[in-house]
């Protein structure tokens, strides 16, 4: 963690014979990836932490990983740690939503998303609309992003495939 490395833990179908499997070794994974945010706190000055962005996708399938994660999310911030999760719809993710609008997440709707995930953002995404979204470029995305004195909403342009 403190290299800033990449770390990679990619787990194929084929891999796992039951959804259960999977779920079993996901929670194992983010548990030790915990520990070690834990032991890098007690060992190393908080100054001199590497910043950690966790990048998960499909939590869906994963319900036990995503009860542990929900269950230490507003902490990862003191271990200077960050979840990037990402999902076709918020509904995917019940167990987590309403812990991560409550620790100020921020959110990406990219063109083309599921109508429903602005329905929930809505209040937030002010002044933009669901016909805004409805109509972004390819390769554009609906951006609500966190900052100290609020949330801001805006458009931004990704970039386009390789």
């Amino acid at each position: 963690i403190q290299k800033n490395q990449t770390i990679c833990f990619r787990m194929p179908e084929h891999m796992f014979s039951t959804q259960s499997e999977k779920d079993a070794y996901c929670t194992y994974w983010m548990t030790k990836i915990w520990l070690a945010l834990k032991c890098r706190k007690a060992y190393i000055d908080d100054n001199k932490h590497v910043k950690l962005n966790i990048i998960v996708d499909e939590l869906y399938q994963v319900p036990h990983c995503q009860e542990f994660i929900r269950s230490k999310l507003s902490q990862m911030a003191k271990f200077n740690c960050k979840m990037i999760i990402s999902c076709h719809y918020l509904n995917q993710i019940k167990i987590i939503r309403d812990e991560l609008k409550s620790a100020n997440s921020s959110y990406m709707l990219i063109s083309g998303c599921d109508k429903d995930n602005y329905k929930e953002l809505k209040e937030e995404l002010d002044p933009f609309t669901l016909d805004d979204l409805l109509r972004l470029k390819k390769f554009n995305s609906l951006n609500l992003i966190k900052l100290g004195d609020g949330f801001r909403s805006f458009v931004t342009k990704l970039p386009s495939p390789l």
